[in-house]
């Protein structure tokens, strides 16, 4: 399978921006599942990028070289300053696209003659060509030297489709490599609803329950493709970070799908599947690193407590998920942080450093204050809170 180069580049213009957040905020991430309540829009443009539960499926373009009205006010937001024309070039040039395209085939064919199982890996993420049954010689070559690499594990779990790909196998070799990551077994438990096996699943989410964390492994693509790119073009750090959440905003997001289902089904026997879903809504919002994964948990304990008619739960449950989207959403945009990690390159390694080291909610945090800050000091280049639209 082919996924259209062009989808990835409009998913660019936003990946500098909490990107969990941002798809929150401006897409609808998990559309089969409503009850999360989630924004929508018409030029949705993320939401889509999210990979299906066998294909990556293409996302809607934007006219060559331009962002669309939607992208630009989120990352501007009514901070223009008087004198100030200015475009985040290194990271949004869309007019590149040809030129970069060329680039990263480059570099695949560099990097998949190294030898290196990380750069294998690297390959791999780059490459979106892959078999009938989504696996990728590259990775399998990689996972030949590092069988418990949990990036190139939950890559390959990402992709597996059709009866080629022994998702099962899969799925163990995945529990097996990082038994402490919630995600994980969220993922063993997916096979087994859609299985029919809705005991196996129960048994899954209750190991998904006692995780110490959840983990997507966003971040850790983001690093396997910049070192990768570091090693084979002349991208500089914050083209080689972009284009490496761009690939794990498409590749590496989970759906929920097929967990939200069983949680409202009538199928399942709501004195079980209630109090189930509620504690692993409970652990995702206590334990995951990543913004999105946390507020999935509180649309999974919503789902739970309206199953059995606990209206004032539910209510809690939307107003927990209201705050988070003020702190960590709707603030980045008042303050002008989009702006400033896109403009501000040593903002940008900072960001990600911190999300590496501490999760995307720290990361955003100290994001937020880097930006007050900086809007305060009349030493900062204030043009670096403007995102302009570059002429026709």
């Amino acid at each position: 399978m082919k996924v259209r180069r062009s989808a990835l580049f409009v998913a660019l213009g936003f990946v500098a921006i909490g990107f969990a957040g941002l798809t929150l905020h401006y897409g609808r991430a998990v559309p089969e599942k409503p009850d999360v309540e989630l924004e929508s829009s018409p030029e949705t443009v993320v939401a889509s990028s999210f990979k299906a539960s066998r294909e990556l499926e293409p996302i809607p373009e934007a006219p060559p070289g331009r962002m669309t009205p939607e992208m630009l006010e989120l990352i501007t937001h009514g901070l223009p300053i008087e004198g100030c024309d200015k475009f985040s070039g290194t990271q949004l040039d869309f007019g590149r696209e040809e030129e970069q395209k060329e680039e990263i085939r480059k570099a695949v064919q560099l990097l998949s003659v190294s030898g290196d199982p990380e750069y294998l890996i690297g390959a791999a993420l780059l490459d979106f060509e892959r078999g009938d049954d989504g696996s990728h010689p590259l990775l399998e070559q990689a996972l030949q030297q590092l069988p418990e690499h949990p990036v190139a594990l939950w890559h390959k779990m990402q992709h597996c489709r059709g009866t080629g790909c022994e998702r099962s196998a899969s799925a163990r070799a995945l529990t097996q490599a990082d038994p402490t990551n919630g995600l994980m077994w969220i993922k063993v438990a997916a096979e087994h609803i859609r299985d029919g096996n809705p005991g196996e699943a129960e048994a899954a989410l209750r190991r998904a329950i006692a995780a110490p964390r959840f983990d997507n492994y966003f971040i850790d693509y983001v690093t396997v493709i910049e070192r990768a790119l570091a090693a084979t073009t002349e991208m500089d750090y914050a083209q080689r970070v972009v284009y490496g959440i761009g690939i794990s905003a498409a590749a590496a997001i989970p759906m929920y799908g097929d967990i939200f289902n069983a949680c409202k089904s009538e199928t399942n026997d709501a004195a079980v599947w209630s109090p189930l879903c509620d504690e692993l809504g409970q652990s995702m919002a206590d334990r995951s690193r990543d913004l999105m994964s946390t507020m999935i948990g509180h649309g999974l304990r919503k789902v739970a407590a309206t199953r059995v008619g606990d209206a004032d739960r539910a209510a809690v449950m939307q107003r927990e998920r209201d705050h988070m989207q003020e702190r960590y959403i709707d603030t980045q945009t008042r303050v002008g942080a989009h702006a400033v990690l896109l403009n501000d390159h040593a903002v940008l390694q900072r960001y990600i450093d911190t999300f590496r080291a501490h999760g995307e909610m720290r990361a955003i945090d100290n994001l937020v204050d880097e930006a007050i800050r900086l809007r305060a000091d009349e030493t900062y280049d204030q043009c670096n809170f403007v995102i302009r639209q570059l002429d026709d």
